[in-house]
């Protein structure tokens, strides 16, 4: 059983459009996201008890140090960017409305999310059902992780005017930057 594909079929099958590069970053960003979450909030069973919630950079203090080294949301949010400015200048080839283009940004992000949230509030109901207001803290930590997509979000919305301000060259980070205080 195969779990990931052949790289000439990956390949074959990306778009002209796509840049692979940023595809990549904001791939594996995402991957030390999600293990780095894995640092903060661990659930473990005691015996005879009810579920808890430790953090891994807590019982072993060594790992804190990961922390600096692994932090990827500047990349995720540069690279989004990135990928969005293309897919934006593409709409406006396209002759792509912003309300349409925007709104499929968004689905994009709220399918995982809902499926998340989906399980979470499954695996909630089943938790609390078992050991009631004792999961609470669990429970809690849900959406905890999801703070950057309301953030990302508005700056994907802000994306279309900075690149008219720049002229639809996202090059220079000091015009990008000032950009973003005048929106």
């Amino acid at each position: 059983m195969k779990v990931l594909p052949n790289v000439s079929q990956v390949a074959e099958n990306t778009p002209e459009h796509r840049d692979r590069i940023v595809d990549a970053v904001r791939g594996v960003s995402l991957v030390v996201v999600v293990f780095g979450h894995l640092l903060l909030a661990v659930v473990y069973w005691p015996p005879d008890d009810p579920p808890r919630l430790g953090s891994l950079m807590l019982a072993y203090p060594w790992t804190q140090v990961l922390t600096w080294i692994l932090q990827v949301m500047p990349l995720f949010f540069a690279f989004g960017g990135a990928a969005n400015a293309r897919a934006w200048i593409r709409a406006r080839q396209t002759h792509t409305s912003y309300s349409t283009w925007m709104w499929g940004r968004i689905q994009r992000l709220l399918r995982p999310v809902t499926i998340y949230l989906l399980v979470g509030a499954a695996a909630a109901w089943i938790t609390a059902a078992i050991w009631g207001d004792m999961v609470a803290p669990l429970l809690g930590q849900l959406g905890v992780q999801l703070w950057f997509l309301g953030v990302y979000i508005v700056t994907t919305a802000l994306l279309p005017r900075c690149l008219d301000s720049m002229g639809s060259t996202p090059t220079c980070s000091r015009r990008a930057s000032s950009c973003c205080c005048r929106a």
